[in-house]
């Protein structure tokens, strides 16, 4: 009886853990494709005509790359924070306690 209950209390912790490795994924997912939108308007920018157009050192590619490393770095930091630290602290507090460590940090 007494293993069956400890099973029980690991799988209720796995699943805890996998709907928060989801939640840090769909919050990674989100902002690459925020890095890849801002890549794309910043190119399509520089190719308006109200623009002298982009420089001679300017790349398309590593742009991207810049756009959606920095994406990549500050959705696992921040999503991390957000999923393990403040949904877990501020769980049982009103949602007002939330929104406000959220905006602070």
């Amino acid at each position: 009886m007494r293993f069956s209950a400890l099973t029980n209390n690991f799988n209720v912790m796995k699943k805890r853990t996998e709907f928060k490795i989801k939640q840090l994924g769909i919050i990674l997912t989100i902002w690459l494709i925020i890095g890849f939108i801002i890549t794309f308007y910043d190119y399509l920018v520089l190719h308006t005509q109200y623009s002298k157009g982009p420089s001679a050192e300017y790349s398309f590619l590593f742009s991207l790359g810049m756009n959606m490393g920095s994406a990549l770095v500050g959705a696992l930091l921040g999503g991390s924070f957000l999923v393990f630290f403040v949904n877990v602290k501020y769980n049982d507090r009103p949602y007002g306690h939330t929104i406000l460590a959220v905006a602070l940090s």
